[in-house]
């Protein structure tokens, strides 16, 4: 069992529990296991075959069975007997923003409510504005939820299909009898939100065959459709995947298709119509006949315009192609990073080392600010001690820097968490919205076009605040944001968290276009969150992100010396 898939079940578990009434000691320890699982998740596996999972602080005899089901067997008697005592629409009603234990617990006692369907209704009969504990706005949060839900039930982050894509093509290009494997559709193209995983395969097995051997790779939960074009099925996380599969001469033309956007295949179709050819799912063809090409950009080139990348095919014709668009390999470093100081899983040290070993430059500190009391916020007297810290440990670093920095809460007024005596000792700050959040458009615009006129305002963190899937972006006049970062020479963050990805690449074109610099960040809580950044690196793409565009493309003197302006 993945790592993700078993943090999510001890999770639930506990949220289970919680809901069956069960001792808060318990549901803590299961709330527990699942943070203890992701800071160690690389040696789950390991501890569980060898019975050593109690060594781990924090696990107990009874979550340590519980975990070693699921890694051995792949489910749990406990998980299993709380589902059928649990109606699973109680969980969907408890994952909606407000909703607690005791508020679902109250839907089932007064209304006897167990499902999405049954509180929606119950929303719109307006039977929720009088009820004690719950009450008119309450009943219109819940309504928009729900609502919001349904929007994108068949909808996936990017960060979960990326990587079951890559593990399903891992195994495929190890298979002698695949010839050509790549990935193509939406999650190629870096789209921040998909409905599938694309694939396009060249083979000498036959469908059925193929299909019988991919119904055996470990993403891979059941097979939906076979043909002799297509194989269709469903990954571990619920995700279609459909296979195209075609013959060697015609791969590149099929990957191009398979890859682009409805509107860039639009677009190659009319461009194709102007130089006498037509555009087809196998490519170009003239007076009906083929015209192969061995590649992409052999196709781009009979169409008389430069090779397009994926990340800019989501639309027609991009707006800007630069010469060479930002890569992983380019970045050297990055600023938005928590350690046990406020409310990370590791410590300064560890961050550290875990930065180096992934072959990174700098790091820049940035823990929860002194409002910030429920992420552990730093009071002066700890900022001092941390920077006592980074101090003596950039004195042992030779190859490596460590920059002084804060994630500063922008108060409702737009003023920062400190005052300028303090702000004024930091390398470099991060600004950002945690609470306040339902503000209308005028008053969170004017609060955020102000932190950044605060001259110790480095850069604008998670600037929209949207959670994918989740939450929309605040009411926020973005265009006033832009300008505002623009004319006090502010940068915006896009941060790496796959359930963020924001600042969204639509606003990037347009930050890039004002002037404004960005940085990639992967808000990182733990040493195997560094590993977000990739993710981060093609939303830049998809804006159109050159090397220059982006902060942390820079080396480490000239970061200190941007630092210092």
């Amino acid at each position: 069992m993945e790592s993700k898939q078993l943090i999510k079940i001890l999770k639930e578990i506990a949220a289970l529990m919680a809901l069956a009434g069960e001792n808060q000691f318990k549901v803590r320890a299961f709330e527990n296991g699942a943070r203890v699982v992701e800071s160690h998740k690389s040696q789950i596996e390991t501890l569980a075959k060898q019975g050593r999972l109690e060594t781990l602080s924090g696990i107990g005899k009874g979550l340590a069975e519980v975990i070693r089901e699921l890694v051995l067997d792949g489910k749990s008697t406990v998980h299993e007997e709380l589902k059928q005592q649990i109606p699973a629409g109680m969980l969907d009603i408890l994952r909606l923003p407000g909703m607690g234990v005791k508020r679902v617990q109250l839907l089932v006692s007064e209304l006897g409510i167990t499902t999405l369907g049954e509180l929606e209704y119950a929303c719109v009969e307006n039977r929720l504005a009088n009820m004690k504990g719950m009450g008119q706005k309450q009943q219109a949060r819940l309504l928009e939820a729900i609502r919001y839900r349904k929007r994108f039930s068949s909808h996936f982050l990017l960060g979960d299909a990326l990587r079951e894509a890559n593990a399903i093509l891992t195994n495929l290009q190890h298979n002698d009898a695949i010839q050509h494997v790549e990935l193509a559709g939406s999650v190629r193209r870096y789209k921040e939100v998909v409905k599938n995983i694309n694939l396009v395969v060249t083979t000498n097995l036959e469908p059925k065959k193929l299909a019988d051997w991919i119904a055996s790779l470990p993403p891979i939960d059941s097979i939906e459709s076979i043909n002799d074009e297509q194989i269709e099925a469903l990954t571990s996380l619920g995700i279609p995947l459909r296979i195209q599969l075609t013959d060697s001469q015609y791969f590149p033309a099929v990957w191009l298709y398979q890859s682009n956007s409805s509107n860039h295949n639009e677009y190659l179709k009319q461009l194709a119509r102007e130089k006498g050819f037509s555009w087809r799912q196998t490519g170009l063809h003239r007076n009906g006949k083929p015209e192969p090409a061995d590649s992409e950009e052999a196709i781009y080139r009979k169409l008389g315009i430069p090779f397009i990348p994926p990340e800019l095919r989501e639309e027609g014709e991009p707006d800007y192609i630069p010469e060479m668009l930002v890569k992983q390999e380019m970045i050297r470093g990055f600023f938005h990073c928590h350690t046990t100081d406020s409310d990370g899983v590791h410590s300064l040290e560890q961050m550290v080392a875990a930065t180096r070993r992934a072959g990174y430059q700098y790091l820049g500190i940035t823990d929860h600010s002194q409002s910030a009391y429920y992420a552990n916020g730093l009071k002066p007297e700890r900022l001092e001690e941390q920077w006592a810290q980074i101090d003596a440990l950039n004195a042992t670093l030779e190859d490596f820097h460590i920059f002084r920095g804060i994630e500063s809460d922008i108060l409702p007024d737009g003023r920062l968490d400190y005052e300028d005596d303090i702000l004024a000792k930091f390398d470099f700050v991060i600004s950002s919205v945690h609470n306040h959040m339902g503000l209308d458009r005028v008053k969170q615009t004017a609060r955020i076009v102000k932190a950044l006129e605060n001259p110790y305002t480095t850069m604008l963190g998670h600037p929209t605040g949207r959670l994918l899937l989740s939450r929309e972006e605040y009411a926020l006049d973005m265009d006033k944001v832009i300008d505002a970062a623009a004319a006090n020479g502010k940068i915006i963050e896009i941060n790496c968290s796959p359930q963020r990805l924001d600042l969204d690449w639509r606003w990037i074109r347009l930050a890039r276009s004002r002037g404004v610099m960005l940085s990639v960040n992967p808000d990182a809580h733990s040493m195997e969150m560094i590993d977000f950044i990739p993710l981060g690196v093609g939303i830049a793409r998809k804006g159109g992100l050159a090397a220059e565009h982006v902060l942390n493309t820079r080396t480490t003197a000239e970061i200190a010396d941007y630092f210092q302006r």
